[in-house]
């Protein structure tokens, strides 16, 4: 390559990481501050980390358990996001617990739908204090439905295959005050196997329906809070209660 050659790739590569940079900030400065505005997958070139923590400090009978989740997402290509959840029980120490860690591509069908598939890991014998990881995979249609200016119904239905076949059927409203806050309402299904019914020899139950409500606190387009109370199951374990708190960042 000639010094004519790499004076040329010299400013070319001068030139692109501004256009880069712009592009990158054009990108974050069209994302709406608004909860309700949102698009349902990231545009392209925007990623997002989102780190949060649940405590069980407000359980009727609390067992210092206190869980992880952090989440990385990232939109490209126009129609595709991809992205890695986590879930991990951390505490106490001797009950550590992969509860679920996936990988995760949508697709979107519509501006309102979009078609997910993940593959995902979780401890398989949790509370024996050895990491028995399994590994299984979802097929999910998550899809978002505007009720007028001020509130979204978000639905993100899956099913999960590993062990046993489970359904998930999570529902999302979100209302929206002002611009910078915003109420979080959150319920829905999940159903092992399609069953309805109580397994005694593990004594629980196949199927349960978590709830939570919190607040969400858009501090600017790139930076939002969440804090929320959550219900796992409002159906049977009714004395089981978390606290959530999340910080997200786009960029």
């Amino acid at each position: 390559m000639n010094k004519v050659t790499w004076s040329l790739a010299i400013v070319a590569a001068g030139l692109a990481a501004p256009a880069g940079a712009r592009a990158d900030r054009a990108a974050v400065d069209a994302y709406p501050r608004r909860l309700v505005d949102r698009p349902l997958l990231l545009p392209p070139g925007l990623f997002e980390v989102r780190f949060g923590g649940l405590s069980d400090a407000i359980a009727r009978a609390p067992q210092d358990r206190f869980r992880t989740r952090a989440d990385v997402a990232y939109g490209f290509g126009g129609r595709f996001m991809v992205g890695a959840d986590t879930d991990v029980a951390v505490a106490p120490a001797d009950a550590m617990e992969i509860v679920d860690v996936s990988a995760r591509l949508d697709y979107s069908l519509v501006p309102a739908a979009s078609i997910r598939v993940a593959g995902f890991a979780y401890d398989d014998a949790p509370g024996d204090g050895d990491a028995d990881v399994a590994f299984g995979f979802r097929v999910g249609l998550p899809a978002q439905l505007g009720l007028g200016r001020s509130m979204t119904l978000q639905v993100t239905p899956d099913v999960s295959f590993a062990g046993t076949a489970v359904l998930r059927i999570p529902a999302g409203l979100s209302l929206q005050l002002f611009d910078a806050a915003a109420i979080v309402v959150d319920s829905g299904l999940r159903v092992e196997e399609f069953r309805f019914e109580r397994d005694e020899a593990a004594g629980v139950d196949t199927w349960d329906v978590p709830f939570g409500v919190g607040v969400w606190l858009g501090l600017s387009r790139r930076i939002d809070l969440t804090v929320r109370l959550e219900w796992p199951d409002t159906a049977h374990r009714r004395g089981d209660r978390w606290l959530f708190a999340s910080f997200a960042f786009r960029g």
